[in-house]
């Protein structure tokens, strides 16, 4: 009998690939559905690939989603409070208005995600990547943002009190009207900020990066400064007029 031709292998292997597609695909929409449809309290669904979907609304509290690929999916108005999310894929995820309360995001990809007006208090996102989400009225207090990448990110009204921002890269990141109150951004890239109006009563900002931070009409008092980079003895001045604390030499 003669060898399979080349091109019958390839058409073998495309009709493969095909149903293998094919298969996947439904299996996604089964777990959709099921997800929809079964509240279930503590899922497993640690790896699952569930990019592109609609999860509008669902209950996934206490799920187990570690690396889930939740790419471009909609996940606005779902509950995830307590949910395990760390090092999940939710890049260009819609998760506004999510409750994403006390959840695990630690070294979660969500570079380009929508999370306006999310509830993320005291949630984990220690080295998550952040660049360019839209945080814009989220609620981050007392979030855990250490070393996170925060570049370019929407954070305009954000509410940040005692958030730890220690390490995090916030290069020309809008924080006008956020509310840092006690946050702790000592170490922190501020390079090229926007902090006009935004609230730093009580705030940590020593050692933090400022070279061409926008400072003005910011609420200082008591925030304490010190050996920070990229600022001049005259906004120093301005800045202790105003009841800030610097804590170097040249205080």
């Amino acid at each position: 009998m003669s060898a399979q031709s080349s091109p019958d292998r390839q058409q073998l292997t495309q009709a493969g690939s095909q149903t293998n597609k094919q298969t996947n695909s439904e299996r996604q929409s089964r777990l959709v559905e099921e997800i929809r449809t079964q509240w279930v309290i503590g899922r497993e669904l640690s790896g699952a690939n569930l990019n592109h979907t609609d999860l509008f609304g669902v209950n996934l509290s206490e799920a187990n989603l570690r690396g889930a690929n939740l790419s471009d999916s909609n996940l606005s108005c779902a509950n995830l409070q307590i949910a395990n999310l760390s090092e999940a894929n939710l890049s260009e995820a819609d998760l506004s208005e999510a409750n994403l309360q006390a959840a695990n995001l630690s070294e979660a990809n969500l570079k380009f995600a929508y999370l306006r007006f999310a509830e993320l208090s005291h949630a984990n996102l220690q080295f998550a990547n952040l660049l360019d989400t839209n945080l814009r009225l989220a609620n981050l207090s007392h979030a855990n943002l250490f070393g996170s990448i925060l570049i370019q990110a929407n954070l305009n009204g954000t509410k940040l009190f005692a958030a730890n921002l220690k390490n995090a890269r916030l290069r020309n990141a809008d924080l006008s009207h956020a509310n840092l109150q006690f946050a702790h951004l000592s170490e922190a890239d501020l390079r090229g900020a926007n902090l006009k109006d935004a609230d730093l009563t009580d705030a940590h900002l020593k050692f933090a990066h400022l070279r061409g931070a926008h400072l003005s009409d910011a609420e200082v008092e008591k925030a304490r400064f010190g050996y920070n980079s990229g600022i001049s003895k005259e906004i120093k001045r301005d800045l202790i007029e105003r009841g800030a604390i610097f804590e170097d030499s040249f205080a």
